[in-house]
């Protein structure tokens, strides 16, 4: 028994064709009839909305695509004249959302040399310094020089002060309006106010974490280093300011001041004990433990010699060091005494980098010339 008529080579007759135009044209046959593995002509029906072309054309008008928006307004909101910018779109890095655009903020006490600033890509907001009834921006309207060439001239010490919020309103506005997520490390909240006036600032600013360093100078620069690393490992905002809140009880700052005369100018000290250091050629060491500074030793000798066994007291003192860098801040201490430091430094410990860094006006007025410290991390 034959299965189907082909077998006989008999052909199945083909199903009545209609003109286009006609309305049994318009009907399009959506559906076959089977019987005993054999297809009879196509039954005609009308057109079912779920039929393939009606569900493209359903897609496509509840999905008009990106031709549809004006050039100027992208599907995106960072997309411009139909271009997407993919620099600012959060990313995902191991199951979290990262930003791609977190900008370092450090205070201009950061004093971090010109070439750390570059590298890092680490922005400096000046602090206010007055000389006697003139405002000045540290770093912009004067330098360190200026503040001691004023001292010579007035016999009066240049003061500093804390910003207003509104300042700091002004900066956060401007990169966060760019994108960018904000985190702004700030002096000691021990010997100043400015991190409360930072918090104060960035409360209307979801986007910018501000930091209390717990630490001064290129302490904090050293901070704000490391935040620059955890920035280019792809961390958000949120999560490098609370590693650097963390890493900031491993920094370690200690300085030695060559002499008294500021820190009295300055109501520091008191005039006995500037004098009995200048008689007895005593050279405080001043560190910062746990945000605040205090003399911790009194070293007796010329620069040179007190900063070589300062250096010693504390890269021997059993702690382990972080060996990726060390930093050596100062102001006109001189190439022998710099030179004899970073002689010491390499005796002593095997650190990747040394900088060099001057310190500013803010941390310079009241240390005065002749300063000189060194920061550095240390491990668990």
């Amino acid at each position: 028994m034959c299965k189907n008529s082909e077998d006989f080579g008999l052909r199945r007759p083909a199903p009545p064709s209609f003109p286009r135009d006609s309305p049994a044209g318009r009907i399009e046959i959506v559906h076959k009839k089977c019987y005993n593995n054999r297809r009879l002509p196509g039954v005609k029906r009308r057109t079912h909305p779920g039929d393939r072309k009606e569900r493209a054309a359903q897609k496509r008008r509840a999905w008009p695509g990106r031709n549809s928006f004006p050039r100027n307004q992208g599907l995106f909101e960072n997309e411009k004249n139909g271009v997407y910018d993919a620099s600012n779109k959060p990313s995902q890095q191991g199951g979290r959302t990262v930003s791609k655009k977190v900008k370092i903020v450090a205070d201009s006490t950061c004093d971090l040399n010109s070439d750390l600033l570059e590298r890092y890509e680490i922005e400096t907001i000046a602090l206010p310094v007055n000389l006697g009834d003139k405002a000045c921006l540290d770093g912009i309207d004067v330098h360190t020089p200026d503040l001691f060439a004023y001292y010579k001239e007035t016999g009066k010490l240049p003061t500093t002060s804390a910003p207003t919020p509104a300042y700091y309103e002004d900066f956060y506005k401007k990169w966060t309006d760019e994108g960018f997520e904000v985190v702004h490390l700030s002096i000691s909240g021990e010997m100043t106010v400015t991190p409360n006036i930072a918090r104060m600032a960035a409360e209307n600013f979801p986007d910018v974490y501000p930091v209390d360093s717990r630490n001064v100078s290129s302490g904090m620069g050293m901070l704000a280093v490391y935040a620059a690393e955890l920035r280019d490992q792809g961390l958000s905002g949120a999560e490098i300011a609370d590693k650097v809140r963390e890493q900031s009880k491993k920094v370690r700052t200690a300085f030695v001041i060559s002499t008294l005369l500021y820190m009295y100018k300055g109501g520091r000290c008191t005039g006995v004990q500037m004098l009995g250091a200048n008689l007895l050629n005593l050279k405080p060491c001043i560190e910062v433990q746990d945000g605040k500074m205090g003399v911790t030793k009194k070293y007796r000798g010329n620069l040179e010699s007190v900063v070589c066994q300062m250096i010693t007291d504390k890269l021997t003192n059993g702690e382990k060091l972080n060996p990726s860098r060390i930093m050596i801040a100062h102001y006109d201490a001189g190439d022998k005494v710099l030179a004899a430091a970073q002689k010491k430094i390499r005796e002593l410990a095997p650190f990747q980098e040394i900088d060099i860094n001057d310190t500013g006006c803010s941390v310079s007025v009241h240390c005065g010339p002749g300063t000189l410290g060194i920061i550095y991390m240390v491990q668990d």
